[in-house]
């Protein structure tokens, strides 16, 4: 995909405003950056997007179990589900760009409509006994019970996420300790329409301190010890794995697994993907507009269109950075 120039349609105020930010916001910076007045809520030690990370392999080494790379790059380019193990219900067709498609990072997503069993599968390199997973997930208005994520051992679930599991617009993260006696950690007001991201640390231990972080307009982090020595993971599931009969459906993203590390969400805003704040994040998401789509996360207030309103949530986070013209 080429970068295209930008076009005589949008403003030229917009287009002042691009190059008139001539601004690089290092991660030097990062830890006294404020939070954008948009509602983001951003954690300064996370920003390096989907697709760098996937072409870099910054940060990840031997802690890397599995990576989504519903992008194909290349010529041509393609989305493609081909990274996972197997698939039940859906296919290529399933992953794709805008506007068929949501997507938070790069230019690729998975939609997952409802119906009959729809979902990913991976197996992993061994039989893990510790497991980090990181997604991001776009709920489309529905009230029924939905599995979304689950690990298990041998077809045997030991860690399940359930959205609407205990009411609407809930979000359950359910584990089984060595008696198989479930325990739920439940974040709530996870409304409909929006993007939120989800991290999941499991271990086995004698407790096991199990921990779920939910963020969308606000962050919610719940733990909770449980008894799962001996327990071990072999393969994880994303979708709709149990069906969903009637209504909506589901957009997947920047799906990640690590043995260890915590993962941590993508930088908001960060148009270009490279882990920086910068003029040429505004650049490249006027390129957007014009269908050249970014390989970063352009959708910057999350709520799964990517507009003029993202210009101006990433001009603000830009704008309120401290030593926004780099000086120390």
């Amino acid at each position: 995909m080429g970068s295209r120039s930008i076009r005589s349609r949008h403003s030229a105020a917009a287009a002042a405003l691009v190059f008139s930010v001539a601004i690089s916001f290092s991660p030097a910076h990062a830890a006294d950056a404020p939070t954008a007045s948009f509602g983001i809520v951003e954690d300064p030690f996370r920003r390096i997007s989907d697709t760098f990370q996937t072409l870099s392999g910054f940060g990840r080494g031997a802690d890397l179990l599995f990576a989504d790379n519903f992008e194909q790059f290349g010529d041509p380019f393609s989305c493609t589900l081909l990274n996972w193990s197997s698939s039940v219900g859906l296919t290529d067709l399933d992953a794709g760009t805008p506007p068929g498609n949501r997507r938070y990072s790069g230019p690729c997503g998975l939609r997952v409509q409802g119906g009959a069993d729809r979902y990913l599968t991976t197996f992993l390199p061994s039989l893990e006994p510790s497991l980090v997973v990181r997604f991001y997930f776009f709920p489309q208005l529905f009230t029924a019970p939905a599995l979304i994520y689950s690990a298990d051992d041998d077809g045997i679930n030991q860690i399940e996420l359930w959205y609407n599991l205990l009411g609407v617009d809930t979000l359950s993260l359910r584990v089984f300790d060595t008696s198989k006696s479930p325990f739920d950690l439940t974040a709530s007001n996870i409304a409909p329409d929006r993007w939120y991201s989800v991290e999941i640390t499991w271990a086995a231990g004698s407790p096991a301190d199990i921990r779920l972080e939910v963020v969308g307009d606000t962050a919610q982090v719940i733990t909770e010890p449980v008894e799962t020595t001996g327990l071990l993971i072999e393969a994880q599931n994303l979708g709709l794995i149990n069906g969903l009969t009637v209504g909506g459906g589901i957009d997947f993203d920047a799906f990640e697994s690590r043995r260890v590390l915590p993962i941590g969400r993508l930088l908001v805003g960060d148009v270009l993907g490279d882990g920086l704040y910068g003029a040429q994040d505004l650049v490249k998401l006027v390129n957007e507009l014009d269908g050249d789509l970014a390989l970063g996360q352009p959708d910057c207030n999350e709520d799964g269109v990517i507009d003029q309103s993202d210009f101006f949530c990433v001009l603000d986070i830009i704008a309120n950075q401290p030593n926004p013209f780099g000086s120390p």
